[in-house]
Order: C-alpha cells, then sequence, then structure tokens
C-alpha cells in the first residue's frame, strides 16, 4: 500500500502535474487505512461470508486505481490461492466471462 502511495505522489510530480492534491489525499489516506484495520477482524469474517460460494473472483477499478486492483487480485491469488483477477472496468464490462467460456452469446 505504501508503495502504491508513493508512486501515486511520483506520477504527479514526473506528470509535471500539481502533486498538492496527490499530498492531501495520502494525508487522508494514513487515518482511514488505520481506522480500517482496527477492526480487521470483522471485515475479514464478513469478505469471508460474502464470497462463501464465489469461485472467482474479478477486483474492477479505473484510473489511478488499476494498480491497487491488480496488486489485490496477485496478492489474494498468491496467499490464499483463491481466483482472482484485477481488470479495468472498461475490460471488464466487455465480458470476462466470455474469454472463460461460462457464458457464451
Amino acid at each position: 500500500m505504501t508503495a502504491l502511495m508513493v508512486l501515486c505522489q511520483l506520477g504527479a510530480l514526473l506528470g509535471y502535474a500539481d502533486s498538492e492534491p496527490v499530498r492531501h489525499e495520502m494525508e487522508q489516506a494514513a487515518p482511514a487505512a488505520a481506522a480500517y484495520l482496527n477492526s480487521w477482524r470483522d471485515h475479514v469474517l464478513a469478505l469471508a461470508a460474502c464470497l462463501d460460494k464465489v469461485d472467482h473472483l474479478f477486483l474492477v477499478g479505473r484510473g489511478i486505481s488499476l494498480a491497487a486492483v491488480g496488486t489485490g487480485a496477485l496478492i489474494t491469488k498468491e496467499s490464499v490461492h483463491y481466483h482472482a483477477e484485477g481488470m479495468s472496468s472498461a475490460s471488464f464490462r466487455h465480458g470476462p466471462w466470455r474469454w472463460s467460456g461460462i457464458i457464451r452469446s
């Protein structure tokens, strides 16, 4: 997560964008992450209940969140050996199910 934050800041600097809004977002991210992690067990149990009958997990994002969905899918695959793919919302919209042969038109 910290690597993604640094890359976000670096991207703003190298892209000659105003890095102040990015810095402000990063300052808010740490307290938000800490608040979320204070009850991480509850989050894990809720997510596990939602994924009980799910065989395929697609993490979807666009723009700056593409790095996060790719990283999240990779960590999920490697840590718990659960099928997960990180995709852009545009790619997902056009049908990952068609690629896998689950749904045929």
